[in-house]
């Protein structure tokens, strides 16, 4: 049915990358691995699955690579994550509530853009199912979801379509915007004193005393470990086909072969005159019970194009990759018999199946894959709660690491200066952080700590441990005097500037040759700059465009700036040219008014979501608010 997609509905909806389906999917999909209990929030009475949390959170990690998270940031992370969540749901509550919908025309254009459901560039309709079957959703589960996801697109795209922009606003915009300042500055350096500078051995020591808690160190521990978790019990796992059979013997009363039905279908519109339509359909009908080809009808008469091309054959079906009526009806026939006119909301159906193949007892050939991998799944399952028995065992009787990891095949790992806010090598687990820096945890440091996590257990021996404290000041004496050096000349830089901006107060009418003659002051001629000009330093140009404009060009504004990694800045404004809209192309033009209407509507959007939650009744759920309240 969805073979028409490319050919009828194709340009009304934008490319779409196959992450965001994928993403969708990971959202809803069915292979939760909490219990149904968990949730992470409430809102206005419904859950929200604790997966879709786990998504957000993950996403917000995933920004960072690498990087080590401060343990108080991932706690921020989280809190972000729970409110995303919380934001989108009520947002999605308030769409319901006004009528957003999507159309059928709309949700099949869409889908039929996403590449992963294309062959060679075109809309495929068993690519479309094998996707979702493999994800575990049905078209009907899968379309449902997505006409939410498009809800939400909808309701933005129609605020940012409604946000009108004068012309005047945009005149006014770009004048602001592309608005140039006449200046002429003089900068006094202070790398012009450093050579000057003397930082003796005293004044690095009381430094470095008069600020103890600048230069530490964390406490670090050496470590040696071992861990016992799915990956590691999976790496020992070997199948051979009599027990892979034998297995698949135990539970092959679950495995039943799914009826797949192949159809021939001939869909009509329904338009404005829903009795003509079925006129229309009664009289094809009629046609095919006295014995008309039913292909051709279809190649002349159908609107589903890509059907019609093969005579209306829609290829083989299984259960749920149609809507409710059309679904009803494919499996009410016997191979060669014609359904009635069928309506869905898709349009008048009309349909002859064509064969039948499957529905029985599957054998294991049917479903190799699927058995192998729970067989697998079984035995990784057996081999890990042996393992962790094993290594519980070895660890209890006093054996030594090296001993364990002998016995049980297990890697032995090691890694040096870990400390509390590392990520690696085991992401964030408290339970390890608190057994090796929590209370106690350096008296325990003459035996191995056993700690439990999720589904994995770490056996960790502590080699060595440097307590927190202050570097040693040979190792950062040079740091120290770099330091020290560039306050002083700065120091010395301001001090010479101050000078020059008091000469000039005094006579603003100065030329900047004569004020900075026989200075180490460097200057810089009259032109013009703007906002972002990347050669004037970014100090001296928010200063310039923060400054009063000249009433005219013989009473400029003088003033003076400190600038980051510059020096001490002095400057004169003379006038203030306007941007000038005639000079913009009409493409930026438009370009300008499309990005001024979208951030009114984000500000539009930001107040509306911040209302809704604020007027919804959310209540978080008890795992996250575990979370939230440890240490």
């Amino acid at each position: 049915m969805l073979q028409d997609i490319r050919e009828t509905f194709i340009g009304t909806t934008g490319k779409v990358v196959i992450a965001i389906i994928l993403l969708l999917l990971a959202g809803t999909g069915l292979n939760y691995t909490l219990t149904p209990k968990q949730f992470a929030a409430r809102v206005n009475g419904e859950e929200i699955p604790i997966q879709e949390f786990d998504r957000e959170y993950q996403s917000l990690l995933n920004r960072f690579g690498d990087q080590e998270i401060p343990a108080f940031f991932l706690d921020q992370l989280r809190s972000q994550a729970v409110e995303q969540v919380i934001q989108a749901r009520t947002i999605q509550d308030h769409l319901a509530d006004q009528g957003f919908a999507v159309s059928d025309a709309q949700l099949r254009a869409f889908i039929a853009e996403v590449p992963g459901f294309q062959v060679d560039g075109q809309f495929n309709a068993d690519a479309y199912r094998t996707v979702l079957r493999d994800n575990g959703f049905s078209p009907a589960v899968y379309e449902s979801n997505l006409r939410r996801v498009l809800a939400s697109q909808q309701f933005v795209g129609t605020m940012l379509q409604t946000e009108f922009v004068t012309p005047a606003e945009i005149r006014e915009f770009i004048e602001l915007r592309d608005e140039q300042r006449e200046l002429e500055y003089v900068v006094v350096s202070p790398d012009s004193f450093k050579e000057d500078v003397t930082v003796s051995e005293a004044d690095v020591l009381a430094y470095f005393e008069a600020n103890p808690d600048r230069y530490r160190t964390p406490e670090l521990v050496d470590i040696d470990y071992l861990i016992v978790d799915r990956e590691a019990a999976a790496g020992v796992i070997e199948i051979d086909d009599d027990a892979l059979q034998a297995f698949f013997d135990g539970v092959s009363d679950e495995y039943v072969a799914p009826e797949e039905r192949r159809a021939r279908q001939i869909l009509l519109a329904i338009g404005d005159d829903a009795d003509a339509a079925t006129a229309e359909a009664e009289a094809l009908l009629s046609q095919l019970e006295g014995g008309a080809d039913f292909a051709a009808l279809a190649e002349e008469f159908s609107i589903d194009a890509g059907s019609a091309r093969q005579g209306g054959d829609l290829g083989w079906v299984r259960p749920g990759d149609f809507v409710g009526p059309v679904e009803d009806a494919v499996y009410a026939l016997n191979p060669g018999e014609l359904s009635g006119v069928v309506r869905s909301e898709f349009g008048l159906h009309i349909l002859r199946l064509e064969d039948v193949r499957g529905g029985g007892d599957a054998t294991l050939d049917d479903v190799r894959d699927e058995v192998t991998e729970r067989f697998r799944g079984s035995l990784v399952d057996d081999r890990l709660f042996a393992l962790q028995g094993q290594v519980s065992d070895l660890e209890f009787e006093g054996a030594a690491l090296a001993e364990i990891s002998a016995q049980t095949g297990l890697t032995l790992q090691s890694f040096e200066g870990y400390h509390d806010s590392r990520q690696q090598p085991f992401g964030e687990v408290p339970e390890i952080r608190d057994a090796l820096f929590g209370d106690g945890a350096a008296a325990a440091d003459d035996g191995l700590r056993l700690v439990q996590y999720d589904e994995a257990t770490v056996v960790i021996d502590v080699n060595n441990r440097v307590p927190a404290g202050r570097q040693p000041i040979e190792n950062v004496e040079e740091q120290i005097r770099e330091l020290l050096v560039d306050q002083a000349a700065q120091s010395v830089a301001d001090e010479r500037g101050a000078q020059l901006a008091s000469v000039l107060a005094t006579d603003p009418t100065i030329s900047f040759e004569a004020l900075t003659v026989n200075s180490a002051a460097t200057n810089y001629p009259k032109r013009l700059v703007g906002r972002t000009d990347a050669e004037v330093p970014a100090a001296l140009a928010a200063a310039v465009f923060a400054a009063p404009k000249p009433t005219d060009l013989s009473e400029p504004h003088t003033g003076n700036v400190a600038a980051p990694g510059v020096g001490f800045v002095i400057y004169r404004l003379t006038q203030v040219v306007p941007g000038d809209p005639s000079a913009v192309e009409q493409s930026v033009l438009e370009a300008t008014r499309r990005q001024l209407a979208q951030q009114r509507a984000a500000l539009q959007l930001d107040a509306m979501t911040r209302g809704l939650r604020e007027s919804a009744d959310v209540e978080i759920g008890p795992l996250l608010q575990l979370q939230q309240a440890a240490p």
